[in-house]
């Protein structure tokens, strides 16, 4: 168990060092945008919203979602296996003990410790002569045939307490391995909006292990180069034929970024998306998108995207028309119920749901 421990811990700081950097917070950003700045634009013609217009990095990539669901599963099973390990320590060491108890004596049971008590079963028998005078008895007894009658004391140790330990010991790890199975099979999690599969509703449910499997593969699209004419893909990594588009300045460059190291250099804003918006939010009016991300129907849905853009067009549009000012941060940071968020959660809920994932950035092409 020391070696799958040790394992565990390797695995998780390497995955730990290959997706993540130092955490940060959204406070940052407050800074370096400060209060001020020019209220947005209201004319419809000329609508200006600064951070949903300028922002060069606006998709979440899920990998620190999908490394804190693995990481979280890894501690739950290990905890589960640690605790039956100890159980069974305790099996061998009440066994132990009690073959350290038969072994007094080398024919297992100490008869010495049992003082049988005999009776004697035999038919009775008696000699007698006749005299003249009468009758006399010379003998009288009884044939000496005997069975045990009783016996008092103990020869063999009692098992009945190893047997209680034991079927102690059973149970419990029959709940850890009801607890370990769980994780994989029991459905537990409200699906997600973005790894939903065709024909599953809000009302789904899925087990850790099958959310976890969805966000891995769902980061696995957009760190792997989609294939040329690959439609509906969503990719973060160019391709052989895109670089050479990007170096002839035909399209612009696609990266990754830290989504912290974003925010710090103020390059992330979530993009203005949902389902509910597609259409509007596809087509050139910035502020019918917007309109449409604070209706009532697009915050109706459970995508990431959707949930944010809810939270900054429905609740916060004014303080946040600016980019991440304190007054912005002071109406985003709230969780549903009304309660303030911390900084650490509040960076998590912004950045997609785990302030380690990462974010995909589009550079203008060079070519006008």
């Amino acid at each position: 168990m020391r070696t799958n421990k040790i394992f565990l811990y390797f695995l998780g700081f390497f995955l730990v060092f290959c997706i993540l950097t130092e955490p940060a917070a959204l406070t940052f950003a407050a800074e370096k945008n400060g209060e001020n700045g020019n209220p947005a634009d209201k004319n419809e013609d000329q609508y200006v919203y600064g951070p949903a217009q300028t922002a060069v990095c606006q998709y979440p990539i899920p990998i620190g979602r999908a490394w804190h669901y693995v990481l979280g599963i890894m501690h739950d099973v290990y905890e589960n296996l640690k605790q039956i390990k100890t159980l069974l320590d305790l099996a061998v060491k009440e066994l132990l003990a009690f073959s350290g108890e038969l072994k007094e004596n080398p024919k297992v049971c100490d008869f010495r410790k049992c003082m049988p008590v005999i009776t004697n079963q035999g038919p009775e028998f008696s000699l007698k002569v006749s005299y003249i005078f009468g009758t006399k008895t010379l003998l009288n007894g009884r044939l000496p045939i005997c069975r045990p009658h009783k016996c008092q004391g103990n020869p063999c140790p009692d098992p009945s307490r190893v047997l209680k330990t034991l079927e102690d010991v059973k149970k419990s790890i029959a709940k850890n391995r009801e607890a370990i199975r769980d994780i994989f099979t029991k459905k537990t999690e409200d699906v997600l909006e973005e790894i939903r599969k065709r024909g599953e509703s809000s009302a789904t449910k899925i087990s850790r292990f099958e959310t976890a499997l969805r966000l891995l593969k769902a980061a696995r699209y957009w760190l792997h180069p989609s294939m040329p004419g690959e439609a509906g893909v969503s990719s973060c990594v160019l391709n052989r034929q895109e670089k050479a588009m990007a170096e002839e300045g035909e399209i612009g460059n696609v990266y990754m970024m830290n989504c912290i190291k974003a925010i710090e250099a103020d390059m992330y804003w979530p993009k203005p998306w949902s389902k509910t918006c597609a259409k509007k939010c596809s087509g050139k009016s910035l502020k019918n998108c917007i309109d449409c991300l604070g209706s009532l129907a697009s915050c109706s849905e459970k995508s990431t995207l959707a949930r944010i853009n809810c939270r900054i067009y429905h609740f916060c549009k004014e303080e946040c028309a600016n980019g991440l000012t304190d007054s912005c941060l002071e109406c985003l940071c709230v969780d549903e119920n009304g309660y303030k968020l911390s900084t650490e959660e509040c960076t998590d809920w912004f950045c997609g749901g785990s302030a380690y994932n990462y974010v995909c950035c589009y550079e203008p092409p060079l070519k006008k």
